[in-house]
């Protein structure tokens, strides 16, 4: 498999490929799915049509496939993008995307780590990243762009919200 270029403000280290965006594939491998499927599945409609940006190697991914979600797993990784079992691949930079007049149930994008450090024994990964904060005012400003409205935070954190088409 060959390594990615890594993009300008986003590190990595650690065996295996790195991701343009920093990300070890191989660690990705590894990590154990969270509470992200109960909370998709909480509010999507059965057997409903997930797109999943920034997939990744498929932590949630994989879930939310036996769960009978139909899911479009996005990364611009092709190392990622080929630990992907069950659902439909598509390679893209989620920045420039396109899936034409393509609609989906549920738009998941679940990642936002800055920096990190991973150690699972046999071996260390570090990963470093840009990030974009967004106040509450931007993130209802692009929403509305896109003809969404947040209708309410799913965690107590407030990690997760579910925006709906404005009416």
């Amino acid at each position: 498999m060959g390594e990615s270029l890594v993009r300008e403000g986003y590190a990595g280290t650690g065996p295996g490929a790195i991701t343009p965006d920093g990300c070890a594939v191989e660690l990705y491998r590894r990590l154990a799915v969270g509470d992200e499927p109960d909370v998709v599945a909480s509010v999507a409609p059965a057997g409903a049509s997930i797109l999943e940006l920034g997939c990744g190697a498929g932590r949630v991914t994989h879930p939310l496939v036996e769960r009978g979600f139909t899911v479009t797993a996005v990364d611009e990784s092709p190392e990622m993008l080929e630990q992907i079992v069950g659902a439909r691949t598509v390679r893209s930079p989620i920045e420039t995307l396109d899936l034409g007049a393509e609609r989906f149930d549920v738009v998941l994008l679940g990642s936002f780590l800055v920096h990190a450090e991973y150690d699972f024994g046999d071996a260390r990964w570090t990963q470093t990243f840009r990030s974009r904060e967004l106040s509450d005012d931007q993130l209802a400003g692009h929403l509305e762009a896109a003809g969404l409205a947040v209708d309410r935070t799913l965690t107590d954190d407030g990690t997760w919200l579910l925006a709906r088409p404005m009416s």
